[in-house]
């Protein structure tokens, strides 16, 4: 320790003899907020160190949470702990030692945690009661992530009979069901009726449930009203007047091994460089992808947000002078609105992440195509649709290396049957599609359908509505998930792609095509019941979309039955691989087009016109 640490250290321990322990959390909370965390800790530590004293839990659980709001999860480890060694009864600081676990990784850890908590009686008060849910509940999202999908129902479930009133629980004990095939999703639980289970739904898994755009628009209203309001947040600032290049923001946290991530490449490359500065605002994980690095490097500036607040986040982007702002997640899972609700830039739109409206006031556009969002479709939009030229969704042909070990014996699938596939995320299959795939093996007797395994419960769950509709189970075949590229050589292998609906593949559905796989898309009154009629129909393909459920079975068994109609499929899309290109750089240029046109109706003038 040098000497100035050294008299540093000694101040501090003069400072923190003289506190009280009343007078003490305030200063330790002045130094909070003016964002000293290290001197507010210090203090306390300094303070702890002078000796016992009776509420000595009480500086140990806030010294845990300033560690705890540094990320210094260890140490936030320990100063819980040792408050719980002194009043073993202080729930709160329970509660928060099985965060910091989860934050480490140690789930199970966590999960044991709390359970000293769960495990004991329903509180009678009000405080303790909302500390007893709080366990409760943390302990089924952490079960939920851990695909234990039962556990996490039952504990929900627990949660919802002792406090019926808590939408957020209901949104997730409703998903668990999406997840795990425990049909119909939308049910009574306890004394919570349908109605209130289905305004609860979380927008995104809500777009899997109806086709109804009115109700997919109550929805997406309703939550975010629940979640963040429709209040924009007053936030003044002087907009940068662009003298050369129109900035452009792209904020997402999805830049990565991720669905959306894997879109982006070719699209964010091929913005005209002369005309337009991209800028990048990134929360994503570091998952260490070779995607991830590229996607960083596509950018000709990027900020990392994640240790950001919204505002913060809202004020760089600000002083960064962005005038066009996109969102790349919607009302998706991981969703920061509360960046987009400051207003830092002069148009806001959504894109990509959340295949429907947002409801939120301040996002201005969405980004789409006529196909995917006609005209007749805006009225249950917020916001004002900008189409693009062609598909919205980019159909890039860049392939990773192609495996030539990848076989159907060596994934689990017979040589002699016609395959059908559906690699599409579990919760996007419903009842009424499931039906239908059944009656299009039962048609096809030299057919099976492959599946992703997504957890034990979910498989028997599926096996089990198999046999009650009169389909042996070992017709169907589930394969574990594996890495994009394994996923991407695996694709191949099938004969038939079958599309989910209401929600329609998207990033899937363009790795189908770019497989050279023919793909079988219902369509319907939804933006994202509408993806699939958007791809194929821009690639001259709209023989393989229809409007029922009669159309799809009889569409899949003609492709089943003949092998012939199959080659010539494929023929037309690896015919159509050299579009991909040309086809990223005309939606990019189409939708520079627009946006200049209401950048320049914003700003009352035309200095833009030259794009």
């Amino acid at each position: 320790m040098t000497r100035l640490e050294l008299d540093s250290h000694s101040t501090v321990s003069v400072k923190a003899a003289r506190l009280d322990l009343t007078s003490l959390m305030a200063q330790a909370q002045q130094l909070v907020d003016e964002g000293k965390c290290e001197a507010a800790e210090a203090l306390y530590e300094s303070w702890l160190a002078l000796g016992t004293d009776p509420l000595a839990h009480i500086a140990w659980f806030n010294l845990g949470a300033i560690r705890q709001r540094s990320r210094k999860f260890n140490d936030a480890v320990k100063a819980y702990e040792q408050a719980l060694s002194l009043v073993p009864q202080l729930v709160v600081a329970t509660i928060n030692l099985g965060l910091c676990f989860e934050s480490l990784g140690r789930n199970r850890d966590a999960l044991s945690t709390w359970e000293q908590i769960v495990a004991g009686p329903v509180p009678d008060q009000k405080m303790e009661r909302s500390h007893y849910l709080m366990a409760v509940n943390h302990k089924g999202r952490v079960l939920e992530e851990l695909n234990d999908l039962e556990g996490a129902r039952q504990a929900f479930e627990h949660s919802l009979k002792v406090d019926s009133n808590q939408a957020d629980v209901l949104q997730h004990w409703a998903h668990v069901n999406q997840k795990s095939y425990q049909w119909p999703v939308i049910r009574s639980v306890g004394c919570v009726s349908e109605s209130k289970v289905l305004l609860a739904m979380s927008p995104l898994p809500t777009l899997a449930l109806s086709d109804n755009p009115a109700l997919l628009l109550l929805n997406a209203r309703e939550f975010t009203r629940r979640k963040w309001g429709f209040s924009e947040v007053t936030f003044s600032f002087e907009h940068r007047v662009s003298t050369s290049r129109i900035r452009i923001g792209y904020v997402s946290g999805d830049l990565c091994m991720h669905a959306v991530g894997l879109l982006l490449p070719e699209f964010l490359r091929s913005h005209d460089r002369t005309k337009f500065e991209v800028y990048g605002y990134d929360f994503s994980p570091e998952d260490g992808s070779g995607l991830r690095q590229f996607l960083k490097e596509s950018f000709d500036v990027f900020r990392s947000i994640n240790q950001l607040t919204d505002e913060q986040a809202a004020r760089q982007i600000a002083s960064d002078g962005v005038d066009i702002l996109i969102d790349l997640h919607g009302l998706s899972l991981g969703a920061r609105p509360g960046i987009f609700a400051r207003r830092p830039s002069l148009i806001q739109c959504t894109y990509l992440g959340f295949m429907g409206t947002t409801g939120a006031p301040w996002i201005d556009f969405v980004i789409a195509d006529r196909e995917v969002l006609p005209p007749e479709l805006s009225t249950f939009f917020t916001e004002e649709p900008i189409c693009v030229d062609g598909c919205f969704i980019p159909l890039s042909f860049l392939r990773l290396p192609s495996n030539s070990d990848v076989s159907r014996d060596s994934v689990g699938l017979p040589e002699d049957k016609v395959i059908f596939a559906a690699a599409s995320s579990v919760y996007k299959i419903t009842p009424s599609m499931f039906s239908n795939w059944v009656q299009i093996l039962k048609r096809t007797n030299n057919s099976i359908l492959w599946l992703i395994h997504e957890s034990d419960l979910a498989t028997k769950n599926l096996r089990q509505s198999a046999v009650e509709l009169g389909l042996m189970p070992d017709r169907i075949v589930f394969t574990q998930r594996c890495t994009y590229s394994e996923y991407a050589n695996r694709l191949a292998l099938a004969d038939v792609f079958l599309d989910t609906y209401p929600y329609n593949c998207g990033s899937t559905g363009r790795d189908i095509i770019i497989a050279a796989v023919p793909m079988v898309t219902k369509f319907g009154p939804t933006m994202v019941s509408r993806m699939g009629k958007s791809m194929l129909c821009s690639m001259g393909l709209e023989e393989l979309t229809v409007a029922s459920d009669h159309a799809y079975v009889e569409l899949a068994v003609a492709l089943g039955q003949s092998a012939t109609k199959r080659s010539a499929i494929r023929g037309k899309l690896l015919a159509l691989r050299t579009l991909g290109a040309s086809q990223v750089t005309n939606i990019v240029r189409s939708l520079e087009k627009a946006l200049v046109h209401r950048l320049d109706a914003r700003t009352l003038g035309s200095r833009h016109s030259w794009v």
